[in-house]
Parts: C-alpha cells; structure tokens; sequence
C-alpha cells in the first residue's frame, strides 16, 4: 500500500463528501412502501456513535500518521452515509411534516462533520494548535443531540410545525398589544387582537387535537396544519394592516380569508372521521368564525 499523501486524502475527502451529499437527496422523497421502516433507535445510535467520533478527530488531527487519518476519515464518511440512510428508511410511511422535520435535523450532523473532516485534514502537520477544532466538534456533538430529540412520528412533527405557528402569532399579539398601550390604532388594532387571540387558541386546540392521541389520519393532521399555517400569514397580514397607516380593505380582506381557511378546517376534520378527539378544535374554530363574521359585519356597517 502506498503511503498516502495529505493533497491525495484531501481528493478523497472531497469524493466522500460528494458521495454523501448525493445520497442525503434520497431524503427529498419518501421512502418506498416497500423498504423496511428503521426504527428511530437506529437512528439515535448512530448519531451517537457520530458524535464520539467526532470527538476523536478533535483529538486525532494532532498526533496521528496520514495513515491513521485516512482510516479514521474513511470510517467516519460511512457513519455519515449510514446516517443518511438509516434517515430515509426511518421515512417509510412519513408524512411531508415529519420527512422534512428528519431531514431538517440530519443536515447539520452532515455539514458540521464534512466541515470537521476538512478542518482535521488542513491542519495536519501543523505545530500551532487549530481552535476551531474543539469548536467543530461541539457543533457536530449538539446537532447529534438536537437529531436524537427530534420529532420520530408524524403527530409529534406536526405538533413542533403547530407550535412554531403558535409562536409566530403571539409575536403579532404582542406588538398590537404594545401598540395598543401606547394608544396608537384605535379599534382596527383591538379587532385585530381580538382574532390574533382566538387563532391562538385555535392553534392550542389543533396541537391537542394531533398530540392527544387522536385517530386521524395522517392526510386530516397534514390538512389541519396547512390550513392553519396560512391563518397565521394572514394573521401576520392583519396586524400589519392595522397599525398606522391604517389600511382597512386590507384587514377585511385578511379577515375573509382567515373565515374561509377557518371553515376549511371544519370541512378536514368532519370529512376525516376525527369524532370526538376534535371537540375542542370544533369549538376554537367555531369561535374564530362567528368573531370574524361579527367583525365583518361591523365593518360593512362602518362603509355604510
């Protein structure tokens, strides 16, 4: 065997890095029905595994042979690879929600370490210490542990992309509220908390309703959660409309489409069979539709 050379580990990394690169597009589609599901404890144990060895190359580029570091970026590019496909059959059955939530938390695992890899290859030899070593190995240590703690099923997925909704409508709520304080907008900010907070408890009600055990089919869960993240753009919408310069066309247009989407989601869940799991979703929903048609209604009073 010939002894290798840093520029020829160098053209092998960057093959390897391809080939990973290529095989995590696997996880832009679903996995065939006809592939065996991994189960999400294969997944946490090699990510486990890759962040040890992440550690090691903190530690290996410092005082091994080129040999050793050949061997050691060899190994680790197919824990990498066996990451990525242990990730696509984990897919199998997965809704779009959870498919992306999976990829979403394996690419920085891939990143960090390809960039670790790099980092252990260029500071061979070198006598100064490299600081960002130790730095790239934390990095591929936490996006391991973040891998490890993320949603593994498709309610679970869907709850996160809820709450992350819920999260960004509150952030709406509390400017108007600000705005409010301080006296600025007048009635269009209050009509505009008012629905801010009844589309919260929507979004409460719709994470109960996917978390709580429900019976729903995966298609009602993805259904309810589109709809709802487009109430939280046209909330996001509203609250802008309603801040000076006041722009009152835009609210009613806002408020319509946040009635329609509304109504949508009553249309999901009575044509999925959700039975009683959805009664406080119906409820939540039910409330934002007679404000909205309420608010509606004053405003076309209000032209006249």
């Amino acid at each position: 065997m010939s002894i290798p050379s840093k520029e020829r580990l160098n053209r092998l990394l960057i093959v390897q890095a391809q080939s990973i690169n290529d095989t995590f597009k696997l996880l832009d589609a679903p996995a065939a029905a006809s592939m065996g599901k991994t189960d999400w404890s294969e997944v946490m144990k090699m990510a486990n595994e890759i962040s040890n060895q992440a550690t090691m190359c903190a530690l290996l580029s410092s005082g091994s042979s080129l040999e050793q570091l050949e061997d050691f970026i060899g190994s680790y590019c197919n824990l990498l690879l066996g990451l990525v496909l242990l990730c696509h059959g984990s897919t199998v059955g997965a809704g779009p929600t959870l498919r992306a939530s999976i990829r979403d938390f394996a690419k920085p695992v891939i990143d960090h370490s390809l960039s670790l890899l790099h980092e252990a290859l260029s500071s061979y030899g070198l006598r100064k210490e490299r600081p960002l070593m130790p730095t790239l190995a934390g990095k591929v240590s936490t996006s391991c542990t973040r891998l490890q703690g993320s949603p593994s099923t498709d309610s679970a997925a869907i709850v996160r992309a809820l709450a992350q909704v819920g999260t960004s409508m509150k952030d709406v709520l509390r400017e108007l509220c600000e705005e409010e304080e301080e006296g600025e907008g007048g009635e269009p900010v209050k009509w505009a908390i008012e629905v801010g907070a009844a589309a919260v408890k929507v979004v409460k009600e719709g994470m109960r309703f996917v978390g709580g055990g429900t019976v729903a089919a995966v298609e009602v869960m993805e259904g309810v959660l589109e709809k709802l993240q487009a109430v939280g753009v046209q909330v996001d919408e509203l609250g802008a409309s309603a801040i000076p310069p006041l722009e009152p066309e835009e609210m009613e247009e806002n408020m319509a489409e946040i009635l329609l989407l509304a109504a949508a989601v009553e249309d999901e869940l009575k044509g999925g069979g959700s039975g009683g799991s959805a009664d406080g979703l119906f409820r939540a929903v039910g409330d934002l539709v007679g404000l909205l048609r309420r608010l509606l209604q004053e405003a076309g009073v209000g032209k006249g």
